[in-house]
């Protein structure tokens, strides 16, 4: 579904820049529990420039995968679900005009999706595709940036050139920066519990620590449930569940983080027997 779509005439730059910015703040976001601000849809502008042509910009909302929807409600799996397709879609197109640009004879399936029938006018034989890929410094998210890179480079149409080559002093560096394992919530013991339950989202909960025995362990913790999150906080269900979110963001980072040191360990490995 395109919502808000409406066509305007720039009379000078700043008003350009003003619809830009007021596209902005029409697109669709919400909170998950990745991103405070994630995108639920995708933002497409289109320039025209009179007899020169085209400028179509394309943002594209990012690809979900199912464990990091895990928690979402059921309108957010289908906004999930919708995106993805979508972005097949696109990926099937730009792969297809690739082919196209190099002699091949092939029909591009634009009609799949309504975001590639608002773009069919890119697929154009003598149209130009650049793709610009954002990247995360944050160790936790390098799976997906890595992912995110290969995608783009897929996208570029010289899939065939990508390397993986990497000296050791590269590796060296990758193995040394942010390579700790962030701890699992199931791996602590009483008093990390009860420090973390203490510190997490600025000691908003340390004065519930009372609340949760001594006792409890870090297994113990990752089995309650947001009901049980709610007793804690003195039966208030905003903060109940506001705990329980943060916990099982906690368990989503440690899980991402361990996949990290798994893939540089991979990469490694790889290195090691191909310089043997």
């Amino acid at each position: 579904m395109m919502e808000e779509l409406a066509e305007k005439t720039m009379q000078d730059s700043q008003t350009l820049v003003d619809s830009i910015s007021k596209c902005h703040r029409l697109r669709k976001t919400s909170a998950t529990s990745a991103n405070a601000t994630s995108s639920r849809s995708h933002a497409v502008i289109i320039i025209n420039i009179g007899d020169s042509g085209k400028l179509m910009l394309l943002d594209c909302a990012g690809t979900e995968r199912n464990k990091d929807s895990m928690h979402h409600d059921a309108e957010q799996r289908k906004e999930g679900a919708e995106i993805n397709a979508s972005l097949f879609a696109l990926k099937e197109c730009i792969r297809i005009f690739n082919d196209k640009n190099e002699g091949q004879q092939v029909v591009i399936p634009f009609r799949q999706s309504s975001l590639t029938k608002v773009l069919a006018e890119a697929f154009k034989q003598n149209a130009q595709l650049s793709v610009i890929c954002t990247a995360s410094p944050c160790c936790t998210d390098t799976e997906h940036s890595i992912t995110t890179l290969r995608t783009g480079f897929n996208l570029s149409g010289r899939a065939d050139t990508c390397s993986d080559e990497m000296d050791q002093g590269d590796f060296a560096t990758l193995l040394q920066v942010e390579t700790k394992t962030l701890s699992h919530p199931k791996s602590w013991n009483p008093e990390q519990v009860q420090q973390w339950l203490s510190n997490v989202d600025k000691k908003r909960f340390e004065k519930f620590t009372c609340n949760v025995p001594k006792a409890t362990d870090g297994p113990m913790l990752v089995k309650y449930t947001q009901q049980r999150m709610k007793q804690i906080c003195n039966n208030n269900e905003e903060q109940g569940r506001r705990l329980y979110k943060f916990l099982h963001l906690r368990m989503e980072k440690a899980d991402a983080s361990k996949g990290e040191q798994d893939l540089l360990s991979q990469m490694h490995a790889k290195f090691q027997a191909k310089n043997a």
